[in-house]
């Protein structure tokens, strides 16, 4: 099993090898993030033609200094975003509304997005377009700007979603969050609020009724609320699998 780099060593050997060092068979699962400082432009053209049947892609730290621009990433999407069921942007330099809408329009079988770090926020409805997405199972937005209103589509439409990190996200209403996840994923295992800040006892208690629930973070949230006891009760008495929660700056 050859790595990236070395399939790309053997493509210049002689022609035979170019040809087998093509095959899409061996770019079903093409993870960049350790040749972030090495991924650039010509790169990614020349995978536009390799993944023809990729299935995870993780691009996350690339794109810095513009080695990698939206526009290429959005030709690639295009060309080979439908086969996609895992893709992962963390902390990229090129994502930006026009990407988050071609991911919503033509990667329709992914059940993994992770855009953790999303810093190009332009307009307030940037996420609307991913809310066509319907078979997500994990999902990864730490500091990414998300809207409630978007989120809470997303939520509605994804009713296998599994893990949900929403970490650093203090513009969200978390208690909706909470009320719109115990109506439609009550297959939820994990889910990071950390630093949300917003979560009361009303999302706490909603919550509670995911009770396949394995990891809760809510660190630095319900840090105004008196009285909470009756409602952490209720949450392990209900999530009986349960086995981290983080409390972190919890008052009460």
């Amino acid at each position: 099993f050859l790595d990236l780099r070395s399939l790309y060593n053997c493509s210049q050997v002689s022609r035979k090898f170019n040809q087998i060092a093509k095959d899409p068979l061996l770019y079903v699962e093409v993870n960049l993030k350790a040749y972030w400082h090495l991924a650039d432009s010509s790169l990614m053209k020349s995978l536009n033609y390799r993944c023809k049947l990729i299935r995870k892609l993780d691009l996350s730290s690339c794109g810095y200094f513009n080695a990698i621009t939206a526009e290429d990433f959005n030709t690639f999407l295009l060309l080979n975003g439908k086969s996609l069921t895992n893709l992962r942007l963390n902390s990229t330099q090129f994502m930006n509304s026009i990407i988050l809408q071609t991911i919503g329009f033509k990667c329709e079988n992914l059940i993994e997005l992770a855009v953790r770090n999303y810093s190009n926020v332009t307009v307030s409805h940037d996420f609307m377009s991913i809310s066509l997405l319907r078979k997500l199972e994990v999902l990864d937005l730490t500091r990414s700007g998300i809207e409630s209103y978007a989120l809470l589509s997303l939520i509605q439409k994804n009713e296998n979603l599994t893990h949900l990190y929403l970490a650093f996200n203090n513009q969200l209403n978390v208690d909706q969050v909470c009320i719109q996840l115990a109506t439609y994923c009550q297959n939820l295992r994990v889910l990071d609020i950390w630093k949300c800040n917003n979560l009361t006892t009303n999302g706490l208690r909603a919550i509670s009724s995911c009770e396949r629930l394995e990891i809760f973070d809510l660190g630095w949230n319900l840090r105004e609320e008196g009285h909470i006891t009756d409602t952490f009760k209720l949450l392990i008495q209900n999530c009986q699998n349960l086995r981290r929660i983080v409390l972190a700056a919890v008052r009460g």
